[in-house]
């Protein structure tokens, strides 16, 4: 059966999602507060753990991060909800770049248990431009993680949630005129819960992405002719850090990796 080049470029998009998925399902993790014991844990938004020189670092919005103040802040592990303890952290103000680089205490590290740490070869410093990317964001919506937890201590379930929209990323010049921001420290694209597509390609209409900021946006590479002819592979690295969702401009922003980097490497000065 003879495809056309739209049903080619679901059917590859749906192939470079499940392998983004799959590969750092458990590097993006949700966060939960806890204001006492044994009352239910409250769901807050996402993080993503990745590693620089051989030091874990846990990074997510600022605005995620300042509920610290008001209510203890945990993130799932492998099988538990763990408190945060940080060695060091560095946290932004949230109405520019809105992003916390934290280094996990080795006590919270030996608790997270297998997870995922994403390296630093696999992070965009400079993230590729043009239309023709492919660009997927991944969180934990709270819609999808308020329920499940009773306990902070038992097994709990968590919903990681994937977006693709099938327009591609927004131009990534828009982002000075949408945010009144320098273009090169943000990334867009376009939120349309209309035309989504689930880990099957089946076009379904998405969520509120409410509770999936801090997590992550990935570049899954280039979407074009060329590419479509090669079998699918797992190009995908982490280009930003979920900050906001714009209704008015139907739009997710990401704070490029480059400023939380830079961060990292501050931190490890200070080491």
């Amino acid at each position: 059966m003879i495809k056309s080049i739209t049903e080619l470029h679901i059917e590859r998009a749906r192939e470079y999602m499940a392998l983004a998925r799959n590969k750092y399902d458990s590097a993006v993790r949700p966060i939960y507060g806890i204001r006492r014991r044994g009352v239910a844990p409250i769901h807050i938004g996402s993080c993503v753990l990745l590693s620089l020189r051989d030091t874990r670092f846990l990074v997510t919005a600022t605005h995620v991060i300042a509920h610290a103040k008001e209510i203890r802040l945990h993130v799932a592990g492998a099988k538990e909800l763990i408190p945060f303890s940080f060695d060091a952290s560095l946290t932004t103000t949230p109405d520019l770049y809105d992003f916390s680089v934290c280094v996990p205490s080795q006590v919270m590290q030996m608790e997270l248990g297998d997870v995922m740490y994403i390296p630093e070869r696999e992070i965009y410093e400079t993230v590729p431009l043009g239309r023709n990317r492919l660009r997927m964001v991944m969180g934990y919506p709270t819609s999808k993680n308020k329920k499940g937890i009773d306990n902070p201590r038992k097994a709990y379930r968590r919903t990681l949630w994937t977006y693709i929209n099938m327009s591609f990323a927004v131009e990534d010049t828009a982002a000075a005129s949408i945010l009144g921001a320098p273009t090169e420290d943000h990334l867009l694209i376009e939120f349309d819960h209309k035309n989504s597509l689930d880990l099957d390609g089946i076009g379904v209409h998405s969520i509120t992405p409410h509770g999936a900021s801090g997590g992550a946006m990935f570049d899954l590479g280039k979407m074009d002719v060329e590419t479509l002819a090669k079998p699918a592979q797992c190009e995908a690295k982490l280009a930003g850090i979920l900050t906001e969702y714009r209704p008015r401009n139907k739009v997710i922003v990401a704070t490029s990796m480059k400023p939380m980097l830079d961060g990292c490497r501050s931190l490890l000065s200070k080491a």
